[in-house]
C-alpha cells in the first residue's frame, strides 16, 4: 500500500500561490512498520486532554488546507485535543512528545486546541526520533482561540533528515484573540 499526495497546502500569501512556489509532491512507497498511536503529555492541572479528535466541517477551512485535512483525518493514527477552560491562566506549558521508534516509523497526527474565552497557555508539541529511519510524519493541528484568549504554540519537527514529514495547521481566532505560533524544522 502507498499513499501520495501530489499537492499540498499553497501559502495564504496569494503571490505565491499565484507563482506556485509552494507547491511540493509527496509520496510514500510502502507503509511505515508501524505507526505511533499515542503521544507523552505533560499538561498542568486544569487543562483538559482527550485522545480523540473533535472533526471541523471541511467548509470552515480555507480550500487550500482541506485536502490535508481530510487526509490526515482519513489516515490519523493518534488524536488528541486539548482544552484550555474558560479564564484558565498558566506560566507552565503544555508539553506534547512524538517520539518515533524503530518499531513506530509513523504518525499521522490530528491535534484539536480550544483556547475557551480569558485563557492563557503555552503549547509546545515536538516530534523526535534519532532511530526511526526512513519516518513517515503527517501532521494536522486546528487551534481555536476564544474572545481575550491568548495561545503561544510551538512546533518543533526534529526528525532524522531522511524522514518525509508534511505539516498543516489551521488557527481561528476571535475577538481580542492572540496566537503566536513558532514552527521549526532541522
Amino acid at each position: 500500500m502507498s499513499m501520495a499526495i501530489k499537492q499540498y497546502n499553497p501559502l495564504q500569501v496569494p503571490t505565491w500561490s499565484w507563482l506556485h512556489i509552494n507547491h511540493a509532491a509527496f509520496e510514500q512507497d510502502g507503509m511505515p512498520r508501524s505507526f505511533l498511536k499515542t503521544p507523552t503529555v505533560q499538561a498542568p492541572q486544569g487543562v483538559l486532554v482527550e485522545n480523540r479528535f473533535a472533526e471541523v466541517p471541511l467548509s470552515q477551512f480555507p480550500q487550500a488546507l482541506r485536502l490535508n485535512y481530510s487526509f490526515a483525518v482519513e489516515h490519523c493514527s493518534s488524536a488528541l485535543s486539548i482544552t484550555l477552560p474558560k479564564g484558565f491562566q498558566s506560566d507552565e506549558p503544555i508539553l506534547i512528545d512524538y517520539t518515533l521508534t524503530e518499531a513506530y516509523t509513523g504518525l499521522v497526527d490530528c491535534i484539536a486546541i480550544h483556547a475557551e474565552a480569558g485563557s492563557r497557555a503555552t503549547i509546545a508539541i515536538q516530534y523526535t526520533g534519532a532511530n526511526a529511519s526512513h519516518a513517515l510524519h503527517f501532521g494536522c493541528t486546528v487551534l481555536k482561540v476564544d474572545e481575550s484568549a491568548h495561545v503561544k504554540l510551538v512546533k518543533a519537527q526534529l526528525l532524522p533528515a531522511d524522514a518525509t514529514h508534511v505539516d498543516a495547521l489551521a488557527v481561528t481566532l476571535q475577538a481580542n484573540a492572540t496566537a503566536d505560533v513558532m514552527l521549526g524544522e532541522t
